[in-house]
């Protein structure tokens, strides 16, 4: 079927793993922030109708401001997020345009994952029902019981991590959403609730550069997959530590000084750098 896509972008979230009083989403990466890197690249997504962009309750007016700084070739429409994840996702999707028939969603957080990527989800999730990104799982990842002894090795070849964006036959996400929604089921991604309903979910095949901003490590990560260069001057003071000896000429700096002694020739450097 041709596609009508309508894109949940999800920025609702805090910082408080970052460290950051306000939300993560708004630290900038060179000329633009987190959130509007990621829109600059949902935006340009083929068949897509518009941006249903869910925010945190204090953040709708500077978001609304920070969204002016774009150039965006799609409406975007902000709406208010809930209590937990899945809660911001079925406010998003009662959102959506009637005439959608392709829903994806995606973390506001992870802006590296490309226009094309999301093509590839929207395609497969329009033949497959549901489908999402994921990466084969490099480490070994084993199950454990609640006193953290292993219960079993699973087999590697086995395991994907999960990414996003997830897309969705706009039908078949309102079935699983409104399922989760009686039996009170809670999943830990947007797939799982179509996984709950006995539906098949297919995995496109990402990239591991798409990385969730959560840490201030991941901030230096994405600037590295960005290559967004660290301009910030940094001030500090250092000194050196010479061992002396008779006989050698003293001179520091370029400067002679009159001495029975002189400098050894291999300094100890010791420096100290402020931010």
């Amino acid at each position: 079927m041709d596609k009508v896509i309508s894109c949940i972008v999800l920025a609702a979230g805090a910082g408080r793993r970052m460290g950051y009083k306000e939300n993560k989403i708004f630290i900038p990466l060179g000329r633009f922030s987190i959130i509007q890197r990621t829109l600059q690249n949902v935006a340009n997504v083929e068949c897509l109708k518009e941006i249903i962009l869910v925010v945190a309750e204090g953040d709708r007016e500077y978001m609304t401001k920070h969204l002016q700084e774009l150039d965006l070739i799609v409406p975007v429409q902000i709406v208010l997020g809930g209590k937990e994840r899945q809660d911001s996702v079925a406010c998003g999707l009662q959102a959506v345009s009637e005439d959608t028939n392709i829903v994806l969603v995606h973390d506001g957080a992870r802006p590296l994952a490309s226009t094309e990527l999301f093509n590839n989800v929207a395609d497969a999730a329009n033949t497959y029902g549901a489908a999402t990104v994921g990466v084969p799982a490099t480490d070994t990842i084993k199950r454990v019981d609640m006193d953290h002894n292993v219960l079993e090795t699973l087999q590697r070849s086995e395991l994907y991590q999960i990414q996003t964006p997830q897309g969705f036959q706009k039908e078949l996400f309102v079935e699983a959403h409104q399922a989760a929604y009686e039996t009170k089921y809670l999943g830990t991604d947007d797939v799982s609730l179509v996984e709950y309903v006995g539906k098949p979910v297919h995995i496109v095949e990402g990239n591991y550069c798409n990385i969730k901003v959560t840490t201030p490590n991941d901030i230096v990560v994405a600037k590295r997959y960005l290559g967004i260069e660290d301009t910030r001057m940094r001030v500090g003071f250092g000194y050196d530590i010479h061992q002396l000896k008779a006989g050698r000429p003293c001179i520091l700096g370029g400067v002679h000084i009159e001495s029975e002694l002189g400098l050894m020739v291999i300094p100890m450097r010791m420096f100290s750098f402020t931010h």
